[in-house]
């Protein structure tokens, strides 16, 4: 296999197969690939089991040169559709609880996890006694005005709208110590959902109209030749499998298949919230 351009991304796996294939492709190509194990918490479409299966499987990445076990991952598409904020925080906590038991294992094995999150999952992963990175430490600048401005900085969107075949902005993101940022994966806020409810106050739907997402999803879509712009979960799949077949190499036709359907879904999102608010005038 020939590695003719490594993306900066952490690939998921859940079997000892697919590790040994990317190890053996990253060290002919002379390169270390991120691995993310996924641990299944009841969705049942991806992952491993947790506990003793994920702690093994992180131990044999460990063992390699061509990979390095970069945490875990888990979907728990569920607690997207819940308004009810105890009711979400049961959903969550139901998916993260296997998940931070794992992590603990890993940790206790001496195996690195890292888990960057912003918001209430990551309070309530603080909760459980597990560390986590904030947003923040990767722009530098603290969530403000109730989590309104979490992404929307020069740390984010400069490592995605940077052209890699142009030397100046490789050259003016270098200067500003900016990483590229080639995946991007991006769940809105439920914003039709939230105004479907009969009892639903504008406020409160305005409080559900989404920016800094469509912002980031907006950014990767414009560089989507050389980005993967991930905006639903039933794209995980396919992405996530080009990725491992592609040895990370980002393939512009599919990376401009997703971008389509980033302009999609930001322009249905923005008609819902028109019609929204031009039914509310008064």
């Amino acid at each position: 296999m020939n590695l003719q351009r490594q993306a900066d991304v952490a690939v998921a796996v859940d079997n000892l197969a697919n590790v040994e294939q990317i190890d053996q492709a990253a060290c002919e190509a002379g390169v270390c690939v991120r691995l993310l194990i996924e641990v299944n918490t009841g969705m049942n479409r991806a992952g491993i089991e947790p506990g003793e299966l994920t702690l093994e499987l992180a131990r044999r990445i460990a063992g390699r040169q061509g990979v390095r076990f970069a945490g875990l991952m888990t979907w728990e598409s569920t607690a997207l559709r819940i308004i009810d904020r105890e009711d979400k925080r049961r959903a969550v906590a139901k998916a993260l609880d296997p998940v931070i038991e794992t992590a603990q294992r890993c940790r206790a094995a001496g195996l690195p996890v890292e888990i960057i999150s912003t918001g209430g999952t990551g309070a309530y992963i603080r909760e459980a006694g597990i560390d986590v990175t904030d947003v923040a430490d990767v722009t530098g600048f603290p969530e403000i005005m109730d989590g309104r401005i979490k992404t929307l900085h020069p740390r984010i969107h400069g490592g995605l709208l940077a052209v890699r075949d142009n030397p100046d902005h490789m050259a003016t993101i270098a200067e500003h110590d900016i990483e590229p940022i080639d995946l991007v994966c991006v769940n809105l806020y439920p914003f039709e959902e939230t105004v479907a409810r009969p009892d639903c106050r504008i406020e409160e739907a305005i409080e559900k109209i989404d920016i800094g997402g469509p912002a980031m999803l907006r950014s990767a879509a414009k560089n989507g030749e050389s980005i993967y712009v991930v905006s639903s979960p039933t794209q995980y799949e396919e992405t996530l499998r080009r990725l491992s077949k592609d040895d990370c190499v980002i393939d512009p036709r599919f990376g401009r298949q997703l971008a389509a359907a980033v302009f999609r879904l930001t322009s249905g999102y923005d008609e819902a919230v028109s019609a929204y608010l031009a039914a509310h005038l008064d």
